[in-house]
């Protein structure tokens, strides 16, 4: 059942006291949520929430002893609430798949960040599906099991570079997304911004070329200028240009990028 406009129940899991009377404060203004309980550990938590069976929980994700996805994966799938993820750690945080049921706080975030958060657990409480939403936070789940490897509740720490996982995690906007590799077609630095194009969508994040370079599978992932990373598999054409040595490449979405000399040979050898 769809709780009423009046009756959201909060629950808030986080081993900082100070982080969870921060978000009771933000709360104090919003009728329509209730705060029924805060915790601290996982193990208490999951018994509050057998016993209470809130509506909303914001669940932090690096915690002692038994992190907050681990403590998610041992709840019954008919008893676990919608949840907002908080976490310090941005590499931690996905937003996968575009899943708009269930948000991720970086902390520190703003009180527009947090309204934002509300705003999307308010439209997923009224037309959710939860058998349909915890399938695709299961697949969130085990994506980040996979991105943190074995240390999941213990340590920043990725056991592998995201983008050999299958998906890049992106800061964009004060957000992150994870995005599929597969569909990444060029990438653009721009000063100390990167442009990535993929899908339907260009991406403006914070990070370096060399760095991003790093991330990405090499037999698939090509720079062909000072500034441009190529998906070879997104190339349809390459020709001369005007300057010897130099390459136009033209991309399945007509997109044309230019492929100097210093670069062109490796593309060479891969195509």
């Amino acid at each position: 059942m769809k709780p009423s406009v009046a009756t959201i129940k909060v629950f808030i899991v986080d081993d900082e006291p100070l982080a969870c009377e921060n978000i009771v404060q933000l709360l104090r203004d919003e009728a329509e949520f209730t705060v029924a309980g805060r915790c601290h550990a996982a193990p208490e938590a999951l018994d509050f929430i057998r016993r209470e069976r809130p509506d909303v929980m914001f669940l932090d994700i690096h915690m002692p002893g038994i992190s907050g996805l681990q403590m998610l994966a041992q709840l019954e799938l008919a008893m676990r609430p919608h949840v907002i993820f908080v976490t310090a750690y941005d590499e931690h945080a996905l937003k996968a798949f575009e899943l708009n049921a269930v948000d991720y706080l970086l902390k520190p975030f703003s009180r527009e960040r947090f309204q934002q958060a509300l705003t999307r657990i308010r439209a997923t409480l009224r037309r959710a599906n939860p058998q349909a939403l915890w399938e695709r936070v299961d697949a969130v789940m085990e994506a980040l099991t996979v991105l943190r490897g074995p240390t999941a509740g213990t340590a920043p720490a990725v056991a592998e570079p995201p983008g050999r996982a299958g998906h890049l995690l992106l800061r964009h906007e004060g957000e992150i997304f994870v995005v599929p590799m597969a569909q990444i077609r060029w990438i653009k630095s721009e000063g100390d911004y990167l442009k990535i194009h993929a899908g339907a969508k260009s991406w403006l994040t914070r990070m370096t070329l060399l760095k991003i370079l790093g991330k990405l599978d090499p037999a698939v992932f090509v720079r062909i200028h000072k500034s441009t990373i190529v998906n070879i598999t997104c190339v349809s054409s390459m020709r001369h240009g005007s300057n010897s040595g130099d390459y136009l490449l033209q991309l399945a979405d007509g997109t044309s990028l230019k492929a100097t000399r210093m670069y062109a040979q490796n593309l060479k050898t891969l195509m």
